[in-house]
């Protein structure tokens, strides 16, 4: 089984706003990868954050690691 094909996407999700002393969060940024093997099979990963910058390592890895 091999790795043929990795895709990323970025999506900022809305969610009512939470507030507390130091943050105000009104939408959570998520970057998902996607896997897909010779055999046809797919496979997902992501990551979230309440504050901006999942636009860096979004770049960074279709600029250095993607195949």
């Amino acid at each position: 089984m091999k790795i043929v094909d990795a895709k990323t996407y970025i999506l900022d999700i809305p969610v009512d706003t939470i507030k507390d002393s130091q943050y105000t969060v009104n939408k959570i940024n998520l970057i998902v990868l996607k896997l897909s093997t010779d055999d046809g099979i797919d496979g997902y990963g992501y990551n979230w954050n309440t504050a901006s910058g999942m636009d860096l390592p979004y770049k960074m890895f279709n600029k250095y690691i993607k195949m």
